[in-house]
């Protein structure tokens, strides 16, 4: 019996990635982008054909809940935040973050761009991988 699935911000990776691009001539701004939520990311970012993928690679997401331990007056507690990790191949190459407020509405979509970004990702990857699952 399998296990159940696991929601976005149940998984927790290992370590952790600055945002935005320290080593970089490039501003903050330019390194580390905000989008006021998720619908706004898909409408001025992510284009729904996925043809960004060719030039950019998401390498790591983090999905960030507020610690509860943190006191927030009443009404104000920050939403949740997905981190998105990308190198653009084509600047130099150029690294960047994304934040993006998100709620578990967003989850299923949040869900499905991943993957596609992970099965980019994978392309890269897969001769490496696919000879190493044959001689395991």
């Amino acid at each position: 019996m399998s296990e159940p699935e696991k929601h976005l911000w149940e998984i927790e990776h290992p370590g952790y990635c600055e945002q935005g691009n320290p080593h970089s001539s490039y501003s903050d701004e330019e390194s580390h982008l905000v989008f006021s939520d998720w619908q706004d990311f898909r409408a001025n970012y992510a284009d729904p054909s996925g043809a960004e993928n060719s030039a950019n690679l998401v390498y790591r997401w983090d999905w960030k809940i507020p610690d509860n331990d943190d006191v927030y007056p009443e009404g104000t507690r920050p939403p949740d935040s997905l981190f998105l990790y990308i190198v653009n191949q084509r600047r130099g190459p150029f690294i960047f973050s994304v934040e993006v407020p998100v709620t578990s509405d967003d989850e299923s979509d949040i869900k499905e761009w991943l993957i596609e970004r992970a099965e980019a990702m994978r392309s890269i990857w897969a001769p490496l991988l696919d000879e190493a699952l044959e001689n395991s």
